[in-house]
């Protein structure tokens, strides 16, 4: 099931870039399956943008996770 959803959202970022929920999405379906390397660089680059768009409640969410890592 997150096998699908990483496609979807890696899909999405290669038609933007700039995408900050598809970074979310992608970080979040890494973290269930595990891949907690992978899910790291992605909320980094999902807080990252959302700091851009002033977007606190989005960075609290992905902070978060982050410190949920092991």
């Amino acid at each position: 099931e997150y096998d699908k959803a990483i496609i979807s959202f890696q899909s999405a970022i290669e038609l933007n870039d700039q995408f900050a929920d598809a970074y979310r999405g992608l970080g979040i379906s890494y973290f269930y399956s595990e891949q907690y390397e992978e899910a790291k660089i992605h909320f980094q680059k999902a807080r990252e943008l959302f700091l851009k768009q002033n977007n606190p409640k989005a960075v609290n969410e992905i902070q978060s996770y982050l410190i949920n890592i092991p």
